[in-house]
């Protein structure tokens, strides 16, 4: 009978995956244990909750020695690993809401033990919550009619404000059409000389523009009225000397006029001299 059972743990052991090593990682928010084996494990798992311990069963699988392994985490604190018959059992010290799943890898050749906080079901919708899915929904007429009318009043809305951006325009263009018409009034009032030349020591032809018109005039010691422009195409010194070469008949003739009524003058001041002097002869002899 001893025999047999030796024999049959034997068998058990040739055809059993063994484990190789094991490894922990430590995460903020699970904890996995990863087993590497010498052939892939197929193997069942099986798991059950004794007060603060998870049991974990690795069937067909078996482990050269027992090991034991303080973790300082919020999920696993000690971790037992030991052999016992064909198959492993591990032993985890968890609190009451941490759970265990279990996942191989393609291959078969590892396994990973996740231990982790249990995951809060859904609340069930209470039976008198209306489903979202039946409640009545617009036509799709009305729901085209709404859009057309959010269309329209963003329309009318946007042509209010550029007639209003207009007239605000127009008003600024206004007000500055207004003071640059009472600049240029102002400006037309005033008598400005344009241009102007010497024709003796005492006298000068000189282009005054004023009320918008132009006026060519002699001033010195007698002044005199020339010619009189509504509008002049006169923009320079060279064209004024140019116009008045065409009016040089004018300006000599007045010159000539100036100089015989000088003349005149000296010699009435001569007359009125010798006057004078004859009077005062005729009072002496009388």
């Amino acid at each position: 009978m001893k025999l047999l059972l030796l024999i049959t743990l034997a068998f058990t052991c040739l055809y059993s995956a063994n484990i190789l090593s094991y490894n922990i990682y430590d995460r903020t928010d699970r904890v996995d244990i990863m087993f590497t084996f010498d052939t892939p494990f197929t193997g069942t798992i099986t798991q059950k909750r004794h007060n603060d311990k998870l049991i974990v069963k690795l069937n067909n699988s078996s482990i050269e020695s027992p090991k034991i392994k303080n973790i300082t985490s919020k999920f696993v604190s000690k971790l037992t690993i030991a052999p016992i018959g064909d198959e492993v059992q591990v032993i985890a010290k968890v609190p009451q809401n941490v759970i265990m799943k279990a996942s191989k890898t393609s291959d078969g050749y590892g396994l990973r033990l996740r231990f982790m906080k249990a995951i809060k079901p859904a609340l069930e919708t209470p039976a008198d919550t209306p489903d979202l899915t039946q409640l009545p929904t617009k036509p799709d007429m009305e729901i085209s009619t709404s859009y057309f009318v959010v269309i329209i009043l963003l329309f009318v809305s946007i042509l209010a404000l550029l007639i209003f951006k207009k007239r605000l325009g127009n008003a600024s263009t206004t007000n500055k059409t207004f003071s640059l018409f009472k600049k240029n009034s102002a400006s037309h009032d005033e008598v400005a000389i344009r241009f102007q030349k010497s024709i003796d020591a005492n006298n000068k032809v000189v282009m005054l523009e004023f009320a918008q018109e132009k006026y060519l005039v002699v001033l010195g010691n007698t002044n005199l009225l020339l010619d009189k422009f509504d509008t002049s195409n006169i923009r320079s010194k060279h064209e004024f000397e140019e116009m008045l070469d065409t009016k040089h008949q004018e300006l000599d003739q007045f010159l000539k006029i100036k100089k015989e009524s000088e003349a005149f003058e000296s010699y009435k001041d001569k007359a009125s001299g010798i006057d004078a002097v004859i009077d005062d002869l005729d009072l002496k002899k009388a």
